[in-house]
């Protein structure tokens, strides 16, 4: 099989599933449609496990397949680029997707929506492969918006619950910010270029103007800060907890999040790598992704601090992890583009195994709790608390999850922290807060995420609850995710040789890795397990910081009560200025041609002396015309 063909398949069989369980719907048994999705998922992580051991780069690491002309626009073939980045997405995205839909299996056994639900995970499979293959900008913002449909409907899957429908309607509407500046970007690259064919723009993006093309990069930023959920349209993605765990796990937490991440990344290595330019002309861009970057991965991290949903804090880590990598991705202009890049795509892997790992175990948790206390509480880790006798294997799941996302050794996390903590280092001369800052981060999320463990797995129970183990089909999934948090950096290694995911360690990155594990877990084990948290709230400014900290920086407020209300009152003002502007517009011409009716209509009185009047009238407006006329030169 071509390496054309397998692409095709890999494309288009999740969507041929999806389709198929839609018409299908509820006319075959859930088996069926639970058989159809695995077999599909299964059948993608093969067909994508083969192209990546088959596939043969060739110069510059790029194949490019046009199939066929797309709508018939000069710019919309339909391209497949294929290198190292792309490759190792479609494994992440084919991987996490397979185990989700088999932990689905079990976690929505009760929904009687099951099947518009597996017909949405198999359209997004399909919109996040074709995103991840796209040699064309334009066929990339097509599958940008797929997956983008399938996030706001499964976040509000659940359309029942209102809740829902309102974090779907705001994932969506914020989104849009970033998805609408992305579009312009799109436009005037290829007004600039004149294509938006990646591998034609490594030969002609030289010829944009600096000013020009940072400009591009930032439109396609904001497309990234929107899906990405970075400051300042963060504020979507804690809400998109509202929907199925396996959706958090699987859409807003390993795959679709990251497809800003991706997007960056692609932008850099056509740039940097592919086209040869060199990084000082994009500076003004990459200072403005390392400082969007660092900022949200700090303000993410301090509020998960402080959070009570199990959900909300690691959609918050998710947050801060995504910054993690828009940081890496910024220091292209600090440290050689290819090292940057690669720390930026190493903790890209790593993060997608362990916070998959991290919300699939929650999800055993809630799905345990929650007929005993109900909708709004399951998730509050405050009626939480010794689940580690309950639910063993949770537990284990869970600790390791939180165990790599902390940087402890040999979890994936460490070789990919210390991968970044030793790039933060190389520029510490350079630009001393970026370093001071992502240590802050690295160590403020060793707090917040052994605080949750601690809490619901270790700590007193706050009430007893006959809580059911979860079943099989959910515990062997994130058994499998656990034990690849020790073993992914070297599969990956194994199937990609061009990425260092594992490397030899720098003894400063590591002596400085170990020491921000070390105080965190004292940190935690003073704050919350000797209780020495509860007697510093008692200090009036400590505890208003928690306040401000707890509401998010009141960010979200801040867009509720002021920002929308201003923006719709701006739009209505303007709104209403045009319409005032067009009716009376209106009114004028039809006074106008009413005055001019009247004035004609009273010539007309049939009297003769009035008749003679006008045809004199006339003809000396006519002599003078021709006499004034001769004139003009």
């Amino acid at each position: 099989m071509s390496i054309a063909n397998t692409l095709e398949t890999i494309l288009f069989l999740p969507l041929i599933g999806s389709a198929l369980i839609l018409m299908l719907g509820k006319r075959i048994e859930r088996r069926v449609i639970e058989f159809i999705s695995s077999v599909i998922g299964l059948s993608l992580l093969v067909l994508v496990v083969y192209t990546v051991i088959t596939y043969n780069p060739h110069e510059n690491y790029v194949t490019v397949i046009a199939t066929l002309p797309l709508l018939q626009l000069p710019f919309a073939n339909l391209e497949f680029l294929i290198d190292p980045l792309s490759l190792v997405m479609l494994l992440v995205v084919s991987l996490i997707g397979f185990i989700v839909i088999i932990y689905s299996i079990g976690y929505m056994s009760e929904d009687p929506d099951y099947s518009r639900y597996y017909s949405l995970i198999l359209l997004f499979l399909f919109g996040m492969s074709g995103l991840v293959i796209s040699g064309n900008f334009f066929l990339f913002y097509m599958f940008w918006e797929v997956v983008g449909f399938c996030s706001f409907s499964l976040i509000g899957f659940w359309y029942m619950r209102p809740k829902a429908s309102r974090a779907g309607i705001k994932a969506f509407i914020t989104t849009r910010i970033g998805d609408t500046l992305m579009l312009a970007g799109i436009i005037l690259l290829f007004l600039n270029a004149g294509t938006l064919s990646m591998i034609e723009l490594m030969d002609r993006i030289r010829f944009i103007p600096p000013t020009t093309l940072n400009l591009i990069l930032l439109l396609l930023f904001a497309g990234s800060v929107g899906k990405s959920a970075q400051f300042p349209l963060h504020v979507w993605l804690p809400d998109a907890m509202e929907g199925p765990t396996t959706v958090s796990a699987l859409i807003h937490a390993a795959t679709m999040v990251k497809a800003g991440v991706y997007l960056i990344a692609r932008v850099n290595i056509l740039i940097l790598l592919y086209a040869g330019l060199h990084s000082s002309l994009i500076s003004t861009f990459s200072n403005v992704v390392l400082i969007v970057g660092i900022l949200s991965s700090f303000l993410a991290a301090t509020i998960a601090i402080t959070q009570y949903d199990l959900k909300g804090v690691l959609a918050y880590s998710t947050i801060s992890q995504l910054g993690y990598m828009f940081t890496m991705l910024g220091l292209v202009s600090y440290i050689p583009p290819k090292l940057a890049i690669e720390s930026s795509v190493v903790h890209l892997t790593s993060h997608a195994v362990f916070k998959a790992l991290l919300f699939l175990s929650a999800g055993c948790i809630i799905h345990s709790i929650e007929p005993i206390l109900g909708l709004e509480v399951s998730r509050d880790i405050r009626y939480m608390g010794g689940f580690a006798k309950k639910m063993p294997s949770v537990a284990l799941s869970f600790l390791f999850g939180a165990l790599a996302l902390s940087g402890f050794p040999p979890f994936n996390g460490f070789w990919s922290k210390d991968f970044m903590i030793e790039n933060v280092m190389e520029i510490f001369n350079r630009n001393m807060a970026v370093t001071i800052v992502f240590v802050m981060t690295s160590f403020l999320s060793v707090i917040y995420i052994l605080r949750v463990t601690y809490l619901v797995f270790f700590s007193k129970p706050r009430r007893e609850l006959e809580v059911h183990k979860p079943p099989r089909i959910m515990t062997y999934p994130i058994l499998i995710l656990a034990i690849l948090t020790l073993l992914s950096p070297f599969l990956f290694q194994a199937l990609f040789k061009e990425i260092k995911f594992v490397e030899v360690l720098d003894f400063r990155s590591l002596l400085l890795g170990l020491t921000i594990v070390t105080l965190g877990v004292i940190t935690v084990y003073a704050f919350y397990v000797k209780k020495l948290w509860t007697g510093i709230l008692s200090y009036k400014a400590i505890s208003i910081v928690r306040t401000t900290l707890y509401n998010a920086y009141y960010i979200d407020y801040f867009y509720e009560h002021f920002l929308v209300p201003a923006v719709i009152w701006v739009f209505t003002q303007v709104s209403y200025s045009i319409d005032l502007l067009i009716n009376k517009g209106i009114e004028s011409s039809s006074a106008l041609a009413m005055w001019l009716s009247m004035t004609i209509r009273r010539t007309h009185n049939g009297r003769i002396f009035t008749y003679v009047s006008m045809y004199i009238l006339g003809l000396l407006i006519l002599l003078i015309s021709s006499v004034v006329w001769r004139w003009i030169p």
